[in-house]
């Protein structure tokens, strides 16, 4: 996002939101013991859902620049393999 001229103090408090979270879980209307998301976010941010445009449209910038850079090219498998393949399917 630092790419993408978003402010430092906007960094730093979406950061916030990801360091040391602490979580409880509700089983049977009674809270579980706290402890800290090593993996994912947490469930309900409507934020999220920005940042996730934002590193699409940050992916989006960095595919069409390397497009323009130079052609991307894929995998192309030997003629009688491919149509092996595609007749098994």
């Amino acid at each position: 996002m630092k790419k993408m001229g978003f402010p430092k103090k906007f960094n730093l408090m979406i950061s916030l939101l990801f360091l040391n979270a602490l979580v409880k879980i509700k089983v049977n209307m009674s809270l579980s013991k706290s402890f800290s998301i090593e993996r994912g976010i947490r469930q309900g941010y409507l934020l999220i859902l920005y940042l996730f445009l934002v590193i699409a449209e940050a992916m989006n910038f960095m595919i069409t620049n390397q497009v323009e850079l130079r052609p991307i090219k894929g995998i192309q498998l030997p003629t009688r393999r491919r149509q092996q393949i595609i007749a098994k399917y």
